[in-house]
C-alpha cells in the first residue's frame, strides 16, 4: 500500500518564512474562502498553492518555449 501523496521536505531561510506568513490572510480570504482563518493557515498549505501556481507558470513556458523550438526546426533546413 502506498501513500496517497508524494512528500516533499525542502529548508529555506528566515526571510522565506517571513515571506510564506505573510500570505495567510490573502490565502485565507482568496484562495481558501470561508474554510479557514488567517491564523490556521499552515506554511505547508501557502507552499502547496505557491508549488501548483509555479508549475501551471513553468508549464505554460516550457510549452511555448518548446512550440517555439519546433518551429525554427523546421523553418531552417538541415545543414
Amino acid at each position: 500500500m502506498g501513500r496517497s501523496r508524494e512528500y516533499i521536505a525542502a529548508r529555506y531561510d528566515r526571510g522565506t518564512c517571513e515571506r510564506l506568513d505573510s500570505l495567510s490572510a490573502y490565502v485565507a480570504s482568496e484562495v481558501l474562502p470561508g474554510r479557514v482563518s488567517a491564523e490556521d493557515v499552515t506554511r505547508s498549505e501557502v507552499l502547496r498553492l505557491l508549488v501548483d501556481f509555479g508549475l501551471d507558470v513553468f508549464e505554460r513556458r516550457a510549452q511555448a518555449w518548446e512550440a517555439e523550438h519546433a518551429v525554427c526546426s523546421r523553418a531552417s533546413p538541415p545543414s
